[in-house]
């Protein structure tokens, strides 16, 4: 039921294991609910460095990949920036996108 989702949302939302990557042009790439974190703080990655494996971590009802990229966040996160993925253009909310490099 949607009361106890939102429960377990309020109490574990922010155990999800997120990785946030900061960009040169100030944005900031998020992405969340990962089961397995491959890099480490500070760490400097590369277009095509795997940075961690989507899962179920924090409050989820399947494995799936959180991402969003935010502007200028003083307060750590913000409204998401619109994404263009090369698989799939500009998704809009709810929009269920699955990678071709899955296996």
């Amino acid at each position: 039921n949607s009361a106890k989702f939102d429960t377990c949302c309020a109490d574990c939302l922010n155990k999800a294991n997120v990785v946030n990557i900061a960009h040169g042009d100030g944005t900031v790439a998020s992405y969340g609910h990962l089961d397995i974190v491959s890099v480490q703080v500070g760490q400097h990655v590369q277009t095509t460095d795997i940075i961690g494996y989507s899962g179920m971590s924090g409050c989820a009802t399947g494995p799936h990949l959180h991402t969003m990229l935010m502007g200028d966040c003083p307060k750590g996160a913000c409204q998401s920036k619109p994404l263009a993925y090369i698989e799939a253009g500009v998704p809009v909310t709810g929009q269920l996108v699955t990678s071709r490099n899955c296996p």
